[in-house]
């Protein structure tokens, strides 16, 4: 049987969930102990990210939002030019 290189991925895809099916019949415990820690990890990342999203200021930025997505929906070609625009702004602002 000659194996096709065109198809590669399909056969290294196939073989990792064959070897991680044999890993985890042969040792239930220490795969249950695995997916328990890093549930517990993502769901810490959720936390986390929640934390991070209501201490953050998105004041000034979503009022940049809105006017680049009025000046899209007016006219296409409005929206580089109120990109420029703003960017103008931030750049007098960082001086």
């Amino acid at each position: 049987m000659k194996l096709s290189g065109r198809y590669f991925y399909i056969y290294a895809f196939t073989a990792f969930i064959f070897g991680f099916a044999f890993m985890v019949g042969l040792n239930t415990s220490a795969a249950t102990r695995g997916m328990k820690a890093l549930s517990e990890d993502a769901s810490e990342l959720v936390e986390m990210t929640n934390r991070a999203a209501r201490a953050a200021d998105f004041g000034d930025v979503s009022e940049v939002i809105l006017t680049l997505h009025a000046a899209s929906l007016f006219m296409p070609s409005a929206l580089f030019a109120s990109v420029r625009k703003e960017l103008r702004k931030v750049s007098r602002g960082m001086r």
